[in-house]
Parts: C-alpha cells; sequence; structure tokens
C-alpha cells in the first residue's frame, strides 16, 4: 500500500479542499461517488450505513455547484429530501450523530437562503444536544458553521472552540486547519484583509453593508466596507458572472478612495482583488499585468495564488495530470520564494517551499525526469530559506528512486537521510524522514531494519500527532512480519494495538481492514480476508480515495484461491483508478493480470502483460547487475558533491558575512541621514512653535472677553433659577399640608368602618353559630322522638309496629339533614352527594339485606336547599322502603338503582329503579290510598315537580324537574354498591 504523507495531506486539504469544496474541513463529494452511494444504497443491510449514505447524499446536494437559481433552489430541496430521510432513519436506530448532523445541514441550508438567524438557532441546538452526547467532531463542525456567521471577535471565539473540540477528538489535521483559520480570523480584525478569501463569507450579509456605505461618512471605514463587500461577491459560493462584475464595480470606487486617502495596504489590497475577478474570469494576462504593479508582500500573496490557481487547473479533468500547468505553477513558487527571502517572511518562505515539495512529488505521476531536476531548485535555496531540512529532501529523493524502481540510488539517499538525523528537526519532518526510510528498507527486503523506523512512529505517535496516519504504519508493520513468514505474530499486533487505540476515523479503519486482509491471507484463512478486503474497499470508496490498489489486492486473494472470474472482476474495477508510477506495485500489477488473462485462455494478452512485468523486473536487475559499477561512481560522486556542498557552504558563510557588513554601512548611513533630517524637522518645529504662542495669545485674550459675557449671563440665570426654586417651594409646601390634612381624615373614617365591619363580623358568626346550634337540637330532638318511637315499638305488633317504623325512617331521614347541616360550615344547603347514599345504608342495615340486594347509586354532586332536600330525602326513604319490602322474595336477589342527574340550566331528575316483580297490573297511581305513596305524591307537589312511575322489568319511579338554585358543581359519582355500616 502506498503511505500518503502528513505534510502532503495537510497541504491537500488546506489548500486543495478550499477551492473543490464550498465546506473546507470535510472532502467534496463528486458526482461519480453521489451515484455510486445511489446504487448501493438499496443493496446495503446496515439501517447505520444507510442512514450515513443518505447523510452523505445530503451533504453533496447542499453543496453542489449550480448555474441558475432554479438548479439552486432543486440542490436545496433534494438536500432537504435526503436529509430528512436520514434523520428519520437514524431516528429509529437511536443513531445520536445522524440526527444531530442533519440537523447540521438544516441550518447549512438556511445559511444558504440567506436565514442566518434560522440558521444560528439550529448551530445552537445541535451545539446544546452534541455536547450532552460528547460529540466532539460534530461540536467542532457547528462550531466552524457558526463561525461563519459571526464577524471579528465573534468569528475568532467560534473558531478557537471548533478547535478545541477537534483537540478533545484527537483531530490533528483539522486543528491544523482551524489553527490557519484562526490566524486568518485574528488578521482580519486587524487590519482588514480579505485577499485571497481563506475565510469564509456570508451573503446575507451583503444588505447591510450597502447600507452602512450609503449611510457613513467616513471615508476610511466606507473604503473597508467595499473591500468587504467586494470579497463577498467574489468568493461566495456559486459565484455567477454578474457577482463578478458588482466587484469589479466596488473596487474600482474603493481605488479611488484608496488614492485619495493615500492607504497603500488597502491599494494593494484592491489590486489583489481585482486580480481574483479576472482570475475567475481566466483572463490571467489582466492578472499578470497586475503582478508587473505589485510589490513587496501583496506581489508574493499573488504569485502564491496565482500559482494555486495552475495547480487546481492541472488536476481539473478526472484522471489526468496536466505538467504545462505544473510548470506554470512551479515558476510560480520559485519567484515567490525569492522574493520572499528578499523580503526574509519566513511564513510566505514556507508557503512556497511546501508548494515547491508538493509540485516535485506529483511530477512522479507525469514527468520522467530524473526527481534531482525537480528538487535541484529546492536544493540550492533550502540552506538559505532554512526550510526544508536536508534529512527530509534526502527522504524525498529515497522515495522518488524508490518509486522508480531504482533502489540503489534510494538505499544511497536513504543513508544520506540518516548521516543528517539530529534533534533538531520538526516534527513534519521526522514523520516524513521515517516514512521514507521504513519504505526504502521494506522495499529492498531489510526488513529488521524497516520494523526499527515502524516502530519509531508508532511509539511516537502521541508526540507526532498521527491518528490519521498511524494504521497505515501498522499495515506496513504487518507486512514486514508476513514478508518474514510471522504471520500470526502480525495478527495478534494488529488486534493488540487496535484494543489500545482503536481505529475510530474512516482512514484508519480502511488501513485496520487492509492489514487484516493480508494476515489472514498469509495464514490461509481466504474467507476473513475476502471480508476484510471488502470492508477495506468500501472505506476507501466513501473517503473518496483510490481503492484501485485495494482492489488489486482483492484480485490477487481470488487468483490464490482460483476464481478467476472474480479476480478479473477485481481487476477491471483497479482498472478504473489511475495506476501509480510505482515499479514493484506495476510489475506485481501486471503478472497478477497476466496470470488471471492465462487462466481464462486470454493467452494473447496474458503474453503481452507479462512482457510488461517482465520488463519492469529486468529494469530493476539491471541495477541491481551494475551495482558496483555505480557503487565506485556514486562514491566518486558523493565525495565531489561533498567537497562542493562545503565550498558552497564556505562561499554562503562568506556571502552572509559580507551582506551583514553592507548592512550595517547602510544603517549607519542612514541613522546619519536620519539625524540631520531630524534636526531640520527640529527647527521648522521651532518657528511653528513661535507662531501658535502669537496665536494662542490672540485666542487668550478673546476667551476672557467671551468668558465674562458668560459669567454676567451665568449670574442672571442662577438668580432667576433661585426665585422660581423658592416659588416651587412654597407650592409643593402648601400641597402636602393639604394633603396631610385630608390623609387624617380619611385615617379617620377608615377606623370607624373597621370597627362596624368587626361588629357585623361578629354578628354574623353569632348568627350562623345559633343556626347551628338549632339544628342540632332538632336534630337531637328527633333522635328523642325515634328513641321513645323505638321503645314503644316493643310493645306493639303487626300493623301498629311496622307504622312505627316506618316513622323511625322518615324522622331519620329528616334528622340525618339536620345533622349534615350543623357539622358543615354551610348551613343553608345540603349535599346530596353524600346525603343519599348515607340514608341508603341507614335502611339497607334497617330491613337487614345482607349483600342480596345491590345498590347503584349514580348521584350528581349537587347542593339543594334544606326546603328541597328534606321532602326529596323523604321521597327517597318512601321509594326505597318500598322496594326493600315489596319488589323481592324472601333470599332474592336484586338491583336498586338510584339516579340523581342534570338535566338542563338549574333542573334535575331523580330516578330509582329496582329489577324486583314490579306493581300490579292493574296498578292505577289516582286509585292508591297508601301513605306512603300519598306523600310522595304530595311531597313531589311541594317540589313543584312531575311524578312517573313505569313497572317494565320492575319498578321505575322518577321526579323530573327538580329546580335548584343554589347550583354549585356538577360532577358524576358512580357507585357500585359502595355501601358501609352506619355507625353505632
Amino acid at each position: 500500500m502506498k503511505k500518503i504523507k502528513l505534510n502532503l495531506l495537510i497541504i491537500l486539504f488546506v489548500f486543495f479542499g478550499i477551492r473543490l469544496s464550498a465546506d473546507p474541513i470535510y472532502i467534496a463529494i463528486s458526482d461519480k461517488d453521489a451515484n455510486s452511494i445511489l446504487k448501493r444504497l438499496s443493496k446495503t443491510g446496515n439501517n447505520r450505513i444507510k442512514a450515513d449514505m443518505l447523510l452523505d447524499l445530503a451533504y453533496y446536494y447542499l453543496y453542489k455547484t449550480y448555474e441558475t437559481r432554479a438548479s439552486f433552489n432543486s440542490n436545496l430541496d433534494s438536500a432537504d429530501f435526503y436529509g430528512r430521510q436520514g434523520q428519520l432513519l437514524s431516528r429509529s436506530i437511536d443513531y445520536r450523530k445522524g440526527v444531530l448532523t442533519a440537523d447540521l445541514f438544516k441550518g447549512i441550508a438556511c445559511h444558504q437562503q440567506g436565514n442566518d438567524i434560522k440558521a444560528v438557532s439550529i448551530y445552537r441546538k445541535v451545539l446544546t444536544e452534541a455536547n450532552k452526547a460528547s460529540l466532539f467532531d460534530l461540536q467542532g463542525r457547528t462550531w466552524y458553521e457558526l463561525g461563519i456567521l459571526q464577524e471579528k471577535n465573534e468569528r475568532l471565539s467560534c473558531y478557537k472552540k471548533a478547535k478545541t473540540c477537534y483537540r478533545k477528538n484527537g483531530d490533528k489535521l483539522r486543528m491544523k486547519y482551524m489553527d490557519i483559520l484562526t490566524g486568518l480570523a485574528n488578521e482580519l480584525t486587524v487590519k482588514g484583509q480579505y485577499f485571497p478569501g481563506y475565510l469564509p463569507i456570508s451573503p446575507s450579509n451583503i444588505p447591510s453593508i450597502r447600507k452602512k456605505i450609503n449611510e457613513t461618512s467616513v471615508k476610511q471605514e466606507k473604503l473597508d466596507l467595499l473591500l468587504r463587500l467586494a470579497s463577498i461577491y467574489i468568493y461566495r459560493n456559486g459565484e455567477e458572472k454578474v457577482h463578478i462584475d458588482s466587484a469589479v464595480l466596488l473596487l474600482s470606487q474603493a481605488k479611488t478612495l484608496s488614492i485619495a486617502l493615500k492607504d497603500k495596504h488597502c491599494y494593494n489590497e484592491t489590486l489583489l482583488l481585482t486580480a481574483s475577478c479576472y482570475q475567475e474570469r481566466n483572463q490571467i494576462g489582466i492578472v499578470n499585468k497586475i503582478l508587473s504593479v505589485l510589490s513587496d508582500t501583496s506581489k508574493v500573496k499573488l504569485l502564491i495564488n496565482l500559482s494555486d490557481h495552475y495547480w487546481y487547473a492541472a488536476f481539473k479533468k478526472p484522471g489526468q495530470i496536466n505538467t504545462g500547468f505544473l510548470d506554470s505553477a512551479e515558476l510560480l513558487n520559485q519567484q515567490s520564494l525569492k522574493s520572499s527571502m528578499v523580503l526574509a517572511k519566513p511564513v510566505y518562505i514556507k508557503q512556497s517551499m511546501d508548494r515547491l515539495m508538493r509540485l516535485a512529488e506529483w511530477y512522479k505521476y507525469g514527468s520522467k525526469k530524473d526527481p534531482e531536476t525537480h528538487y535541484g531548485f529546492i536544493m540550492r535555496y533550502a540552506p538559505s530559506a532554512g526550510y526544508p531540512s536536508k534529512a527530509r529532501l534526502y527522504s524525498s529523493f529515497c522515495n522518488e528512486y524508490v518509486n522508480r524502481g531504482n533502489f540503489y540510488k534510494g538505499l544511497y539517499y536513504a543513508q544520506l537521510t540518516e548521516k543528517n538525523l539530529n534533534e533538531k528537526l520538526s516534527v513534519e519532518d521526522r514523520i516524513s524522514v521515517y516514512t521514507g526510510l521504513l519504505s526504502i528498507y521494506k522495499r529492498t527486503e531489510n526488513y529488521e531494519k524497516s520494523l526499527i523506523y515502524h516502530r519509531k512512529l508508532i511509539d511516537g505517535n502521541a508526540i507526532f500527532g498521527m491518528k490519521i496516519l498511524i494504521y497505515s504504519i501498522i499495515n506496513s508493520y504487518a507486512e514486514c512480519l508476513i514478508a518474514m513468514q510471522r504471520p500470526s505474530e502480525a495478527l495478534n499486533y494488529v488486534k493488540t494495538i487496535s484494543t489500545k487505540l482503536p481505529p475510530d476515523m474512516e482512514q484508519s479503519k480502511l488501513y485496520y481492514h487492509v492489514a487484516l486482509g493480508h494476515c489472514y491471507r498469509a495464514l490461509g484463512q481466504y474467507h476473513l480476508a475476502e471480508e476484510n478486503y471488502k470492508e477495506a474497499i468500501r472505506y476507501g470508496e466513501r473517503q473518496r480515495a483510490n481503492p484501485g490498489s485495494l482492489y488489486n489486492d482483492l484480485g490477487s486473494l481470488y487468483a490464490l484461491t482460483r476464481d478467476f472470474k472474480k479476480a478479473d472482476e477485481s481487476i477491471r474495477n483497479t482498472e478504473k483508478y489511475p495506476l501509480a508510477n510505482n515499479t514493484p506495485y506495476l510489475i506485481q500489477y501486471y503478472a497478477l493480470k497476466s496470470r488471471i488473462d492465462s487462466a481464462m485462455g486470454n493467452y494473447q494478452p496474458a503474453y503481452k502483460y507479462l512482457g510488461i512485468s517482465k520488463r519492469l523486473s529486468d529494469s530493476i536487475y539491471m541495477v541491481s547487475k551494475d551495482k558496483h559499477t555505480q557503487e565506485l561512481e556514486f562514491a566518486y560522486q558523493t565525495q565531489k558533491k561533498e567537497t562542493d556542498l562545503r565550498l558552497k557552504d564556505n562561499n554562503i558563510r562568506l556571502l552572509n558575512q559580507n551582506a551583514a557588513l553592507l548592512y550595517q554601512t547602510a544603517k549607519t548611513q542612514q541613522a546619519q541621514l536620519k539625524e540631520a533630517g531630524l534636526i531640520t524637522q527640529q527647527n521648522l518645529t521651532d518657528l511653528k512653535l513661535r507662531q501658535k504662542d502669537i496665536d494662542l495669545l490672540n485666542q487668550n485674550a478673546k476667551l476672557q472677553e467671551s468668558n465674562l459675557q458668560k459669567q454676567q449671563f451665568q449670574q442672571k440665570v442662577v438668580i432667576g433659577a433661585a426665585l422660581m426654586l423658592l416659588l416651587l417651594t412654597l407650592l409643593l409646601y402648601r400641597l402636602y399640608r393639604i394633603k396631610r390634612t385630608s390623609n387624617r381624615q380619611l385615617e379617620s373614617q377608615q377606623v370607624k368602618i373597621e370597627q362596624s365591619n368587626n361588629k357585623l363580623r361578629i354578628l354574623l358568626e353569632e348568627k350562623e353559630w345559633l343556626l347551628k346550634e338549632i339544628h342540632h337540637r332538632v336534630k337531637n330532638n328527633l333522635h328523642t322522638v325515634m328513641s321513645l318511637l323505638e321503645s314503644q315499638s316493643a310493645y306493639l305488633e303487626n300493623d301498629a309496629l311496622e307504622a312505627i317504623k316506618n316513622s323511625q325512617h322518615r324522622i331519620y331521614a329528616m334528622s340525618l339533614i339536620h345533622q349534615k347541616l350543623y357539622l358543615s360550615d354551610d348551613v343553608k344547603a345540603i349535599n346530596m352527594a353524600q346525603y343519599i347514599p348515607e340514608l341508603v345504608r341507614y335502611l339497607k342495615e334497617s330491613f337487614d339485606v345482607k349483600n342480596n340486594i345491590k345498590f347503584d347509586i349514580q348521584i350528581t354532586e349537587v347542593e339543594f336547599d334544606v326546603a328541597e332536600a328534606v321532602p326529596l330525602g323523604l321521597i327517597v326513604n318512601e321509594v326505597i322502603t318500598n322496594a326493600l319490602k315489596y319488589a323481592f322474595k324472601a333470599g332474592d336477589r336484586g338491583k336498586i338503582t338510584i339516579s340523581l342527574k342534570h338535566c338542563s340550566q338549574n333542573l334535575y331528575e331523580l330516578s330509582i329503579t329496582d329489577n324486583g316483580q314490579g306493581l300490579p297490573h292493574d296498578f292505577e297511581l289516582g286509585s292508591i290510598k297508601s301513605l306512603g305513596m300519598k306523600l310522595i305524591k304530595g311531597l313531589t307537589g311541594q317540589l313543584e315537580a312531575y311524578l312517573k312511575i313505569d313497572s317494565e322489568g320492575g319498578t321505575k319511579i322518577t321526579i323530573s324537574s327538580l329546580s335548584n338554585n343554589d347550583l354549585k358543581t356538577i360532577k358524576l359519582m358512580e357507585s357500585e354498591d359502595s355501601l358501609e355500616p352506619l355507625s353505632a
């Protein structure tokens, strides 16, 4: 597997990502990737993977480029659709990260539509929930998106918080990018720098900036606003021709204003932004004209930016590299490096060198020249620039020659690399050097030495911060052990380290499964090897990486198991991606194709691929064959180069000393000229001061005269104000006396009223107490009468005894009312929901019906006046007594239902029903002469109600149109035989 260097990865993310994706922290999804996701969406059975795929599609449409407003709206609709689907699926499987990621995409969509207020609200909600779930990666991304919508210090604060979250997640790469953004944001807050547009901008700010431009009268502020508005038009997502035209118009105004203000910094910034406009129009000739006008750091910045333009153009066509554009980018970076060194700007020196190193590394895909040709310029200027280190340069040479199959030169530069290893190397250089050394020793089958550098990288992971790359090193380590015939040890090592350092990033998971696949293949466990290779390919396609070598590994596995049909299919998948310019890999690739075609009967292409593999192999063999001759030649060349380098170092040292002397001389002359200028300036200043003294004396005289006039006027004003204040004080005092008198009168009246109220309250309490006492005495008297009747009943029999008992029941019904009255706070009304059940309990116990007769009581929560409650209670007593006596035969089971319900307004209906034997067929209400029925009729008339008697399936007596003028609440109380015995 090809090892990706950390410095190259950072450059690709920071610079390449900014142009290809509107969201530079995360890699853009291409149209091809989106189509692949759609094809795999219906096939996968893993819901979490399916949710991630749906969210990837939402992300794709969210940042998909558009030509018209209609296509923009269509993209947002598609993003919303897939986002909702992903969110619903994530909720169903309790996938918290998926739910919150969908919410984050909603916020981004709101921002793109110009609704920044809603976007901020959504981002805040996502941050709260992500914090609860400890989703640091999602928190960092949300802080970044929120920072886009902020200005100056608030934006800086958001970026710092994003960096903190990425640090907690161990994401060194995005921490580095946030460092860059934080630096740019910090620079923007200090001096208004907008080129080259690395800072995210918000088109929703356009109306407010335009308003400020029209309102402000401060020219410097207006100039800054014009530059800011122009940068928004230039660097907005999906800019159109009209936006670039607007930016050019604004920049022409800014240029005129900067010339008038003699502001060189803003003038240069205007030219840089204008160059960006013409760069977007692809009018590079005009950009070159602007470049010829610029100087100092502004020129360096435009050179670097223009080189990036050619860099992106070189990779515009998928699978092809335009080396012509790479040559243009190289020339511009060489110019920017020279200018940066003259200006002594370390930041731009490093940026230029990084780009030159990147170009030299990418030339291997489209150039057949010797690597030293592309690295020669870097070698000449690196010592003076102080970057990069010799060890890193030699390591780059080493990797280039190894990839081309020239192992001898690779070993030579590997030895030079080891000689230049020292403690002063940066972390980035150490990673690059160790990676190169382990690769060359692995390729030359010196596995023991290769393992040493593998272990240095793995053991130094905490220092190097290689969380995104560590598993590629672990995979290479496992490959070395397998080559040394120690596959079991390799498998145990991979599994052990995965428990200590779990592969939590997709890049790490890719290499983890590749390592497992290699181990299982070496152990003969081909089924497990196939599963892990397929899993690695899945992660490779998700990462938009080049999975060609992964398909090649899978094809070699199928060839090993003699499944040549699948092997051919895998190799065809390999051919969909660019082949790496790596001679050992190409030898293996063409040999595998030859073997597969031969097994499938395609002998002509098999012979062709075998010839290619043999030629590549022979080229390496010829290098090894001439090893002795090359040793002598390289020993001589090494000695010569070392002598030349010493001479060059001495010359450079002498030139630096001469330059230092010349600099000191120039500095001394400059100081003398400055001193002479200061003396002249001092004389001019003295003359100006004398003239100012004369002017000040004249002004003092005028001021004294005006001060006297002011003092006289102030005295008059003070006297007038004092008189007004005195009058106002007298008026307020009079009002105070009047108010105090009226308050005393009111207080006196209030005391009298309170005394009268207290007397009335006492009288009312005494009245209520007397009423309760009366009810209590009436109740006691009624109980006395009941006791007398009970005593008399001991001497009576038959009808007389029956009459006495009926009278007792009637008296108890009345006494119960008086008991309720004196026990309650309200002495006027009876709660029927409490009274009727208690009366029923008494009658049940009196007739000793035990559990044969069930009572169903449905009484509305209502209060009746005493005048209405007494007759109603007597009616209930008479009806239930008759039912218990006549409705059921001895020992029969039955049910009596008592209902009091609300009908309309203040009207109620009492209904008493039994399921007994009913009334005789010749029953007529008018012909009945019994005392009980007469009482029922008479009491119904007293209540001004209506009496109705039905005898179907038992007896039902209904008293309707009962009126109640003191209704308070209505609440149905249902109770099924909830009677309890009366207390003694």
